[in-house]
């Protein structure tokens, strides 16, 4: 739970349901070859150190694009152009 999607890739090492942020990974100009060479870095929980990885914690975000971009959140296409995210403590309780 937290950082971790598909098949155990840890997109983002410090993400956990307990802390009261969420965890944000921008993987900018990225080329496959690049994801590829750092796949085994996802697969053991490390950070990637690349200058178009960027890594944030916050409580709320807002997200505005000018071009027609689909948005993810946690492999599903939450909307396209625009998303407004907050962490609402105590609303859900999670299991583990």
């Amino acid at each position: 739970m937290g950082g971790v999607f598909g098949h155990g890739l840890t997109i983002h090492q410090e993400a956990r349901v307990d802390i009261g942020k969420l965890g944000l990974t921008i993987l900018g100009n990225v080329s496959l070859m690049q994801y590829v060479k750092n796949l085994s870095k996802l697969k053991r929980g490390l950070k990637i150190d690349h200058p178009e990885v960027q890594y944030y914690h916050f409580d709320e975000l807002s997200v505005q694009t000018s071009k027609e971009v689909y948005l993810e959140t946690d492999g599903e296409i939450a909307g396209s152009n625009t998303i407004k995210v907050q962490v609402l403590p105590g609303v859900l309780q999670c299991v583990n």
